[in-house]
């Protein structure tokens, strides 16, 4: 940087309040012209909504502003409104191309379509380029404990949407054109690693408009909304040049399995108030829901009918119907799949994993850290006769080929997890206020309840999970995996014989310690597969418990009724230890300095960006104590991804100043 006389500039933004102002009304001004674009007969009135409420909130704020207070709230409080129609125009327009979705999922441990993942990904390319790219200064204290950029000459009083990350503000200025083409990634089935970059280019294309924007028009170029829609359209264009429409779905083993539900009758509260009673549970839930039960209701009346069908009468509608009963059990399974989910991701944490079984098979013993010629990998996608797939666990074995020629990791047993978790729920209630009954003193109406938490399972309802038959549907999953798997090795290592792999599940209780259980599964597995390895013929469906300090844990390995195949002719080959290859041992030269600086990121929605800054930041650092330790040396930046063009935005961008 050129040093200059005079008082020091000040980082970029200089006013961020006046930046970050024009960025929020320059992407909900976009998003309702794209809606207007992009509507139809089914969407016009969401297009409608939109243009209402965006004229409205400016024509209050260009009030408020001629009045000599600017209230730029008029603004902020619109664009959730916007925001939402616009996805919900999106929702209608992929539902041609067989889209179920209408409601954002972005947490790993909820179902997550295809549309949801591409609109996922999008939202993570646009905050590690904001984060990384477009910084601001933190919001300060302003009125009602709230934080936000003061008013000034340059512009109004702004508290960011995103109240500590004003950068997500700032880069939702083009959030909806992002979010139209992970639309038209989806229509296109373009695959997510394929869509992230397709993200990455609009936004690197779209970089000098917001370098215009962020810098107050020094740098860059204008006309944000034609220029960002001229660079949408080519890559549209692009995309579908190079792929086809989608035709639904794409086939997956799980999706074949149809859901397993229960019927839904009444008499369920009954007993549940039945069960309480025997385990003396006396508490105010059990009697409301007593009272609920057979009090009926005040407003609706049901039709008394005799053994002839003949309507002798009317009675109390229930409160409770069979929908409630319903309600509860889809909450209660949506809770288990979270807490599943969350324990499952867990224990594949401990393991390996591979783009596919390919990989697995010929990797080349980097991964075996136990040395015993053993290696169990997690999550691994598949490619089957039912369509596709992802293992849970694999257990790996290396050993030679039949003629000897080529070692290569045999997988000798695949396992599906299944979690498992037991339920506390009881009433609660909510108020619904209404301002016309407050108006007419008038008690607010309640609502009841469900009050749902997870617990670990008792002694009895454990057994009987692992002591059940695993359903049909699970048994032929599995065995779909173990084909696929087996297919794929032996075109690998050109053997025709008739071989096998182990079939199993894995119990595990969701709520017990799986910090505790998941290092064991490692050497569960290969105890399990050890003790089946001579057997020749039909296995029974056989239990093997995991015990730790002689106690048994929640988990366990039920192998599945299968013909086994003989194992004693195959050898385990450990791999051999080599040393570590080090390119500079040899070097005698000691006028250079070899340094390989890398950035690790978090597995957070943050660790990306936090990465990039560290990266660069400490490694200022790093570089300004080599010049100060060596006088002599040169540091010659190279910045190929042209990041750092202008000297005001590179000393932003570095976090130079504060």
């Amino acid at each position: 940087m050129v040093e200059q006389r005079g008082r020091p500039s000040r980082s970029l933004p200089l006013h961020p309040n006046r930046v970050l102002a024009q960025a929020i009304k320059t992407g909900l001004s976009t998003t309702v012209f794209i809606q207007g674009a992009l509507k139809n007969s089914t969407t016009r009135a969401l297009f409608k909504s939109s243009r209402k409420i965006w004229l409205e909130a400016k024509a209050n704020y260009l009030e408020s502003t001629r009045e000599g207070v600017p209230t730029f709230d008029y603004i902020t409080e619109a664009e959730n409104n916007i925001r939402k129609n616009s996805l919900q125009l999106l929702y209608e327009k992929t539902a041609a191309y067989g889209n179920k979705e209408n409601i954002r999922a972005k947490s790993r441990d909820d179902t997550v379509g295809p549309l949801n993942q591409h609109f996922n990904i999008g939202g993570a390319a646009l905050r590690e380029f904001a984060m990384t790219l477009y910084p601001f200064p933190n919001p300060s204290p302003l009125r009602n404990d709230e934080v936000g950029y003061e008013k000034s000459s340059q512009g109004p009083e702004v508290m960011p949407i995103h109240t500590m990350l004003p950068e997500m503000d700032f880069i939702d200025s083009c959030r909806t054109q992002i979010q139209v083409l992970n639309t038209h990634s989806y229509i296109f089935d373009v695959p997510n690693n394929d869509s992230r970059r397709y993200c990455n280019l609009f936004l690197l294309r779209a970089r000098s408009y917001l370098d215009y924007l962020y810098s107050e028009h020094r740098y860059g170029q204008g006309d944000f909304r034609v220029g960002t829609l001229r660079i949408l359209r080519q890559l549209k264009n692009e995309i579908a040049s190079f792929y086809q429409v989608r035709a639904g779905d794409s086939s997956t083993v799980t999706s074949r399995q149809a859901p397993r539900e229960p019927e839904f009758v009444l008499t369920f509260f009954e007993k549940q108030i039945e069960e309480a009673e025997r385990a003396g549970v006396f508490s105010v839930a059990v009697n409301e829901l007593r009272r609920i039960l057979e009090g009926g209701s005040i407003t609706e009346t049901v039709l008394v009918t005799d053994d002839k069908g003949n309507v002798v009468g009317e009675k109390p509608a229930p409160c409770l119907t069979n929908r409630d009963v319903e309600h509860l059990w889809r909450a209660l399974r949506e809770l288990a799949m979270k807490r599943g989910s969350q324990a499952h991701r867990h224990i594949a944490a401990q393991f390996p994993s591979f783009w596919n079984v390919r990989r697995a098979i010929l990797n080349e013993d980097l991964l075996d850290e136990y040395d015993d010629g053993f290696l169990l990998a997690a999550e691994i996608p598949l490619d089957t006769e039912m369509g596709q797939g992802r293992a849970d666990l694999i257990l790996f074995r290396r050993e030679s080929i039949s003629n000897g020629l080529k070692v290569l990791w045999r997988p000798v047993l695949i396992l599906d997890v299944k979690t498992r978790v037991g339920f506390f729920w009881e009433l609660g209630h909510n108020k619904k206020e209404s301002e016309s009954r407050a108006q007419y003193d008038k008690d607010q109406r309640v609502v009841v309840r469900f009050l749902l938490r997870t617990r670990p399972l008792v002694d009895n309802e454990w057994n009987a999970i692992i002591g059940s038959k695993p359903h049909d549907a699970v048994v032929e999953q599995v065995e779909t995996y173990a084909k696929a798997i087996l297919h794929e090795y032996q075109s690998i290592a050109g053997e025709d014989e008739n071989q096998s792999i182990l079939r199993g599940t894995l119990h595990l209780d969701a709520e017990h310690d799986i910090g505790s259980i998941r290092s064991l599964i490692r050497s569960f597995a290969v105890k399990v597969f050890e003790s089946n390895r001579d057997d020749i013929g039909k296995i029974p469906l056989t239990l093997y418990e995991l015990f730790l300090d002689g106690q048994p844990q929640r988990a366990a390995i039920v192998l599945h009724e299968q013909e086994a195949k003989n194992e004693s002719g195959r050898i385990t080959i450990p791999p051999v230890q080599t040393h570590v290859y080090d390119p500079l041992q040899g070097a005698e030269c000691s006028s250079r300095r070899f340094i390989l600086y890398l950035a690790a990121k978090s597995p957070t929605s943050g660790g990306e960006s936090a990465a990039w800054i560290s990266k660069y930041y400490h490694g200022l650092q790093l570089l300004h104590g080599l010049a100060g330790e060596f006088e002599d040396t040169n540091v010659i930046w190279l910045d190929l991804a042209d990041e750092f063009n202008e000297p005001r935005l590179a000393e932003s961008r570095l976090r130079l100043r504060p």
